[in-house]
């Protein structure tokens, strides 16, 4: 029940990201490497490295305010 609930609250937190970070995110979890999501999204491999850093700290926020 509690795994359940945790990843509801991740859901729930990645949803309320700007999609900017959002798109990151997601194609991480999906298993493409930095490269990979330099390509698709239309960035560099270091901005990329940047929105997940600014992605991670955001989702952090947003799953200390639900708990």
């Amino acid at each position: 029940m509690a795994d359940a609930q945790a990843q509801e609250n991740l859901l729930r937190a990645v949803r309320g990201l700007p999609m900017i970070y959002r798109e990151v995110i997601v194609l991480l979890l999906e298993g493409l490497e930095y490269r990979e999501i330099a390509e698709v999204v239309g960035i560099t491999e270091s901005n990329v490295g940047v929105r997940l850093n600014r992605a991670r700290k955001q989702l952090k926020t947003l799953l200390e305010e639900t708990s």
